[in-house]
């Protein structure tokens, strides 16, 4: 069993938190979050990192870092324009440490969470809890309050305001978005981790 810690560190608004709150339904190990892809190298780490397609990746933290205001059309395509070069830093350092990392899609932690945790385990070869499913559930119902639920900074899905849905036609819209969009699906493809 591995004794590295756990550090789910992805381009942000990918699922970090809520990875880290429910990882103890699966399995004991330290855990912390970062947004650090620089420290995928390190080898006394178990880097969880997590690929959300970047439209909506970036929609969701311009939305964040712009709680009391409304942007206007050419902040938010600086601001996406800005975020999409960070989000090509993730994948560059996951690509060049793919063999020591697990590169996961964060709609699978959405879609399908106890085949997700179950491949992190087997990835870092971890023992998962015998009562994991119970306790997966037990945990998610815990999730309420500001943190999770909050219209700017909630960790779980919510209603979307309709300064959100504006900022989202934006960035959607962006040329250079799309084709972000693409290379995340060849990304993917390529890098996702099998176990």
């Amino acid at each position: 069993m591995s004794d590295n810690q756990i550090v789910f560190n992805s381009f942000p608004r990918s699922g970090n938190v809520y990875s880290s709150k429910i990882s103890n339904a699966f399995f004991n190990s330290m855990l912390a979050t970062a947004h650090m892809p620089q420290i995928f190298s390190v080898q006394d780490i178990d880097n969880v990192t997590l690929f959300r397609k970047p439209e909506d990746a970036i929609s969701s933290l311009i939305y964040k870092q712009n709680l009391n205001q409304i942007a206007d059309d050419n902040s938010i395509k600086q601001m996406a324009n800005n975020r999409a070069e960070e989000y090509r830093v993730y994948m560059k350092y996951a690509a060049a440490n793919s063999d020591l990392i697990y590169i996961g899609n964060f709609d699978d932690l959405i879609n399908d969470p106890l085949n997700h945790f179950k491949n992190i385990a087997k990835k870092f070869n971890r023992t998962l809890h015998d009562d994991y499913e119970q306790r997966f559930i037990d945990a998610k119902s815990q999730l309420v309050g500001t943190l999770w639920e909050d219209e700017h900074d909630g960790h779980i899905p919510r209603e979307k305001s309709d300064h959100r849905k504006h900022i989202e036609e934006v960035v959607n819209s962006l040329p250079f978005i799309q084709e972000l969009n693409q290379e995340y699906k060849e990304f993917i493809l390529k890098y996702q981790t099998i176990v």
